[in-house]
């Protein structure tokens, strides 16, 4: 029995081999819309798979680990040694919470006479407990090390221990100096342990320890209460997420002020995620925008199936006689089963095969998106779940692709059929109509509806000009033996010889300063009450000459003249908040009867409003002031002209070691660059959803191209006897035309308004209220509608070329 149930399956296999390769363009087109599926529906399995079930390198047991995340411009949220006490000791869902520091940089630091370059970490007790890191060599940190002062022990990174101690496996209990104190090596971590972000410093020691060496000039009191820490948390393992985000959220109202740069750390902003995560913010819309494009390409993938199955039908009648005539020598309806079942798994691995390779480039694609590239993946292609999900779709689209000729098996009614077929479609043509265009039609809308979003928002007014500004960015770095002492009173000194350098270089135009630039982030922001108005603004430093460099408009006025000229300029918008007018100047800002604040805050001119954030937010009150300090010295160089940037470097460079020589050139770029970080969210929207949009709009072409070419191959014999009648092949075609749209109209209905909906829906997030919705679902009713004109025409002419003489001699 087995060797004659193989002897059938190879039959089946053969014969669905040839008949695949008597439509080979139809089949390779079935083949494509399924392999594109799964390779959507791949590469999201893995990007979901590995955002979720990643293991924590490095921990033993990760299961119950948390991150800390906040909404807002600040996308942080650290609190103080006294608070992380105070929430552990309050907190009834937390198995255990700790926190460590922000990182005590070593560069030009000394250990035992060696320099050494990177970055020590002090911890708060517990931190090791609730990580629950694996080691390589020794112990963790403990609480009698953090007792009284704290203790002078460590725990290195692996890649310290190789590096600095050889790797040495006697190194636990051995003592370093480290500047002018002495302290004891307790244990090595494992090599992919990185601490709670993947930055991993070069050791980690006790946080009373490290302030007694390091912050021995500030009061223990200010220390304690200073936000610095970044917590850690492990929950209980009966308790969900919802339940401790409900409870963080409450004690962190009962904390005195935690607040940071002068904003205050609200509850409702917090969030927590599963795991250890660098940047919570992205790794959070990466999950929401994963989770999403999954379940949109399991629909599509859905489609897909059904769609090929109606393509298995459109071989009738031809199909329908064949099986009748298998049916009618004794093959049973669990055998003919049995052989749509081998069709379509045939058609099944040919695009698995193929889908599986796509994923490889679309899962490489996917993670360089803007949304996606700070969330932290592994970066494997596709991993062991995403495999697993693959499979696991494959035998369901083998099911569905076969579900459709099934049931005309289950009819029993094979024979008849075949004689007397219909070209009308019946109810379960007319409900996959409706589904696969009202599918279509929502998520066209929405992929039109970010495109649209996105070109409003790139041709939107900034405010400024900066074709042709190139951006000599500064920063600073610490190395050995390095001079960290500035004199603020230095900074007009360092941007006039600035200007008198680059000034001699050919091709430019103007130069200024400024920090920060659009897009560029920003926590400086002031908050008073002006006139009894409270304002919150946010501060751009900027030089005489930015303004004229960067064309920002000057509404009323004077710019700076000099580098230390007192007074500030406001935007329009800062204007009208608290006086409701925008010719202000002479009024006051802030006022210092005792100083010379009086002068400092001065409005000595007004601006029209610039976009520095996203250019569908609405404009921010701004200040901008030449005040001194460390700023003055990291704002950006801006240069109108057309100059060399390497030119830029070489003549700033000099300059900037010459005042401090921690300063460098970070970069030398364009500042339209700079500018594209605004809307670097927006392509990658845009770009996806456009891709997901095309590719379920073209399958639902597709889908409905086999259902008329089945409806016009099972009524060929009514085809035949109207020609018979008299019509022409003019007549047929427009009467196959105009059935098709006839049909197609109740789904262009609905995925017209099921679009309309979305994109409404979308445009209080996602999409600008700009973008016109009910015009957005105009047109994608209009391009499926031409969509399904094209997608009847090869059946129309199919219907027309009908020879009445062969089928009506047919029985």
């Amino acid at each position: 029995m087995k060797a004659v149930g193989l002897g059938g399956v190879l039959a089946d296999l053969r014969h669905a081999g040839r008949l695949y390769l008597k439509t080979p363009w139809q089949s390779l087109l079935a083949v494509l819309a399924l392999a594109t599926a799964m390779a959507l529906v791949s590469t999201m399995a893995g990007l979901w798979s590995d955002l979720h079930l990643r293991a924590a390198p490095g921990i033993s047991d990760d299961r119950g680990l948390l991150t800390l995340g906040r909404h807002g411009e600040i996308p942080f949220a650290n609190y103080s040694a006294a608070a992380i006490r105070q929430l552990a000791e309050s907190s009834q869902t937390l198995e255990s919470m700790s926190g460590a520091r922000l990182y005590q940089q070593l560069d030009g630091s000394e250990i035992d006479g060696r320099p050494v370059e990177g970055t020590l970490q002090s911890v708060l007790p517990g931190f090791f407990e609730t990580l629950r890191p694996m080691l390589k060599l020794g112990r963790a940190l403990n609480d009698d090390d953090h007792a009284g002062e704290g203790a002078r022990v460590a725990v290195l990174s692996h890649a310290f221990w190789q590096d600095f101690f050889g790797g040495d496996p006697a190194v636990i209990g051995r003592e370093f100096r480290l500047d002018e104190s002495d302290w004891r090596i307790v244990g090595v971590a494992h090599p992919d342990f990185r601490g709670a972000r993947s930055f991993s410093p070069l050791m980690w020691v006790p946080h009373g320890a490290s302030d007694r060496q390091f912050q021995s000039e500030m009061p223990p009191e200010l220390l304690d209460n200073a936000p610095f820490y970044t917590p850690v948390f492990r929950a209980r393992r009966d308790v969900g997420l919802e339940a401790v985000t409900r409870e963080f959220r409450r004690l962190v109202g009962d904390l005195p002020d935690q607040g940071m740069f002068g904003r205050p750390v609200s509850g409702d902003e917090l969030f927590f995620l599963r795991g250890l995560v660098d940047d919570p913010l992205a790794h959070e819309a990466a999950i929401r925008q994963v989770t999403l494009m999954l379940a949109a390409t399991l629909l599509i993938a859905v489609v897909a199936a059904f769609n090929v199955g109606i393509f298995l039908l459109a071989r009738a009648p031809g199909r329908r006689r064949e099986l009748a005539l298998r049916q009618a020598l004794g093959a049973g309806r669990r055998r003919l089963g049995l052989q749509l079942v081998i069709e379509a798994a045939m058609l099944v691995v040919a695009a698995t095969a193929a889908g599986l390779l796509g994923a490889l480039w679309l899962a490489a694609a996917f993670k360089e998106l803007a949304f996606l590239a700070r969330a932290g993946f592994s970066g494997q292609p596709l991993n062991l779940p995403a495999l697993a999900f693959a499979a696991g779709l494959a035998a369901l689209m083998t099911v569905l692709v076969a579900l459709v000729p099934m049931a005309m098996i289950r009819r029993g009614r094979l024979g008849q059929d075949a004689r007397h077929s219909s070209a009308r479609p019946g109810r379960f043509q007319q409900a996959a109509s409706l589904v696969q265009l009202s599918l279509a039609g929502a998520v066209g809308a929405v992929a039109l509806g970010f495109v649209v979003h996105l070109w409003l928002m790139e041709s939107r007014e900034l405010g400024l000009d900066v074709e042709g500004v190139t951006q000599v960015q500064i920063s600073i770095e610490r190395r050995p033996g390095m001079r960290m002492a500035m004199n603020f009173e230095d900074v007009a000194p360092f941007r006039g010889e600035v200007r008198a350098s680059l000034g001699g270089l050919p091709g430019v135009e103007s130069i200024g300063f400024m920090t920060p630039l659009p897009g560029e982030q920003s926590f400086a922001v002031t908050r008073s009450v002006v006139d009894e108005v409270e304002v919150q603004a946010r501060i751009i430093n900027l030089s005489p000459g930015a303004l004229e460099t960067l064309r920002i408009s000057l509404l009323h006025g004077r710019d700076l003249e000099d580098d230390d000229e007192a007074g500030v300029l406001v935007n329009r918008q800062y204007a009208e908040t608290v006086w409701g007018e925008t010719d202000v100047v002479g009024r006051f800002i802030q006022r210092d009867e005792a100083g010379d604040g009086l002068d400092r805050g001065r409005i000595i001119g007004v601006v029209d409003n610039v976009i520095f954030d996203h250019p569908d937010e609405a404009p921010r009150p701004m200040v901008f002031s030449n005040a001194q300090g460390f700023m003055g010295f990291l704002a950006s160089i801006v240069v109108r002209g057309d100059v060399d940037p390497d030119a830029l470097r070489s003549r700033v460079e000099p300059l900037l070691e010459s005042y401090m020589d921690s300063l460098y050139v970070a970069g030398v770029r364009p500042v339209s660059e700079q500018i594209d970080e605004l809307t670097r969210m927006d392509r990658a929207r845009a770009g996806i959803t456009a891709l997901f949009g095309g590719v379920i709009v073209l399958l639902a072409g597709f889908g409905f191209f086999a259902m008329q070419r089945f409806l016009v191959d099972s009524g060929q014999r009514e085809t035949a006897i109207r020609m018979a009648l008299g019509a022409g092949p003019a007549e047929v075609r427009r009467l196959v035309l105009r059935r098709a749209l006839t049909s197609g109209l109740p789904g262009l209905f609905i995925g017209g308004l099921l679009g309309l909906i979305l994109v409404l829906w979308l445009s209080e997030d996602l999409i600008s209220r700009s973008v016109p919705a009910l015009a957005i679902a105009g047109i994608t009713v209009l391009c499926l509608a031409i969509l399904m004109l094209i997608a009847s025409l090869q059946p129309a002419l199919r219907a027309a070329r009908t020879q009445p003489g062969r089928w009506l001699r047919e029985d």
